[in-house]
């Protein structure tokens, strides 16, 4: 791996479709976490978990969900995120046919249609693609006549990630673009970038630099001890946690506290 592609992969955030797939793929309370902070929820509890839910339509055009989770009460959400880089056209509608694909796709044959489960989609978005400056836009169908919500059970949601704010979305929007995963606020995110990113390293290409080669050493047979405590100062000075070092270096935390000094 030359020093330039190492850059590139160093430079992932979370809005990175293929590092974020990695990430929430393999830590998928990091997703709990977003729909939890969106919904202003943190008591939702989380039953299943789909990546990459492919949905299929003989008829007519299938999709790719980036994320499927379903809580205890039977409530689907589909998560989407979008970088800047995402063709802004038609989300609307888009959002639109996801909701179609999860009532056709998770009612079964025969059933009843009030048997439909409620849903969220979620658009997760770097930019303000409605435009209104808000920082959340929560959309469900309305009677006209009255302004009385038609309640079908289906919530469509837009994420401005254009506002960085204290507020928990706020902290959760500036996670998304961090490159440094020590900056970040919350811990889960934090040890899935961590972790990843040192995975991300190691599978993409033969490293040739003196850091990706002592991170590599992990999977050797370690033959000296005083090997490894280099490593874990390596790994400490680029940023990463102590716990994440001691997984990868085989060092208990403990002994790792003293190596800082």
């Amino acid at each position: 791996m030359d020093q330039e592609r190492e850059k590139v992969i160093k430079s992932f955030r979370l809005f990175d479709d293929v590092f974020m797939k990695k990430c929430f793929k393999n830590h998928k309370e990091c997703i709990e976490l977003v729909v939890r902070i969106v919904l202003n929820n943190n008591n939702l509890k989380f039953v299943e978990f789909k990546d990459q839910e492919n949905i299929s339509n003989e008829k007519g055009k299938s999709s790719i969900l980036d994320f499927v989770i379903v809580d205890d009460t039977g409530k689907y959400y589909d998560v989407e995120i979008e970088s800047a880089k995402s063709n802004s056209r038609g989300y609307q509608r888009r959002a639109r046919f996801y909701s179609s694909l999860l009532d056709t796709h998770y009612l079964s044959k025969g059933d009843e249609y009030y048997n439909i489960p409620d849903s969220y989609v979620i658009f997760f978005c770097e930019r303000d693609v409605i435009g209104d400056g808000k920082p959340l836009y929560e959309i469900q169908n309305i009677v006209k006549q009255t302004g009385k919500v038609f309640e079908d059970g289906r919530t469509l949601i837009f994420i401005n990630g254009e506002i960085e704010d204290e507020t928990p979305l706020g902290r959760l929007v500036r996670d998304f673009k961090l490159t440094n995963s020590n900056e970040m606020c919350y811990d889960v995110l934090k040890k899935a970038v961590e972790v990843e990113m040192v995975d991300f390293l190691l599978t993409t290409g033969r490293p040739e630099n003196q850091i990706l080669d002592d991170y590599l050493k992990k999977h050797e047979d370690a033959a000296v001890a005083k090997n490894n405590k280099a490593i874990a100062k390596s790994m400490y000075k680029d940023g990463f946690s102590l716990e994440t070092i001691s997984k990868y270096t085989k060092i208990p935390v403990e002994e790792l506290k003293k190596l800082k000094s």
